[in-house]
């Protein structure tokens, strides 16, 4: 599954995992990205980042202007593509 991502400045999602690997690339503004248990990085255009399956991680936009991104997503078949992570 492929979908462009548009990132108003708001707080980001929830931490999540997905059933499937997942591979981000920026192409407009800045992305924040956080795996669980590791110091969050920022993502300008034109970098990306790998998200293997099954990795708690988020995405937030703090800058101050509209982002864009696209995902690709190997996902199983017939399974969610988002599991919200654990509260804790």
């Amino acid at each position: 599954m492929q979908m462009q991502l548009h990132l108003p400045n708001r707080p980001g999602n929830g931490f999540h995992s997905h059933n499937g690997d997942q591979w981000e690339v920026v192409i407009e503004g800045e992305i924040t990205f956080t795996a669980q248990g590791q110091p969050a990085r920022v993502l300008k255009a034109g970098e990306f980042v790998y998200i293997p399956r099954g990795t708690i991680h988020r995405n937030e936009n703090k800058s101050n202007a509209p982002t864009r991104a696209i995902e690709l997503l190997i996902k199983d078949k017939d399974k969610p593509q988002t599991i919200p992570a654990p509260p804790g």
